[in-house]
């Protein structure tokens, strides 16, 4: 891995750890957070659509 890569790693790390102190890393406090979020901006989200079973095998069909 680039040294590029890992820097931006740690940087992506140190982030996701910061937002997790301020929900005194409570992995459900957090996920009600990101749950009202969604509710709050549902009108700017795309809706769930199903996904393909096996995505891969459509791949690599393509190939």
């Amino acid at each position: 891995m680039s040294i590029e890569k890992d820097i931006a790693i740690e940087r992506v790390r140190e982030v996701r750890h910061r937002i997790s102190a301020q929900f005194g890393h409570d992995t459900k406090r957090m996920i009600d957070h990101y749950i009202e979020l969604q509710k709050k901006y549902a009108d700017r989200l795309e809706p769930v659509t199903k996904r393909d079973e096996n995505p891969t095998a459509e791949v690599m069909a393509k190939q």
